[in-house]
């Protein structure tokens, strides 16, 4: 994982596409409903989360982790 983020800092090109990835994904949730601030909210806390676990840190418990997204999916209507 180390090497990863190594080579992410040492050749940023490498994350255009994944960003640009996102970005599409991002304004396809946001043009689906009329909840554009709770789906930026959702979108941030989980790209949050995955960042923890990209760069190995183990600041929430499992437990806590799954409490965050069940939240999550409850402030935007989805199933839990």
């Amino acid at each position: 994982e180390g090497e990863s983020l190594a080579a992410m800092v040492q050749f940023p090109e490498l994350l255009r596409p994944i960003a640009e990835s996102k970005r599409r994904l991002l304004d396809q949730m946001i043009g689906a409903g009329d909840e554009a601030d709770l789906v930026l909210i959702a979108f941030l806390a989980l790209e949050g989360l995955r960042s923890m676990q990209l760069m190995d840190m183990k600041i929430l418990t499992e437990a806590e982790s799954m409490r965050a997204i069940e939240a999550l999916q409850t402030m935007i209507g989805g199933d839990a």
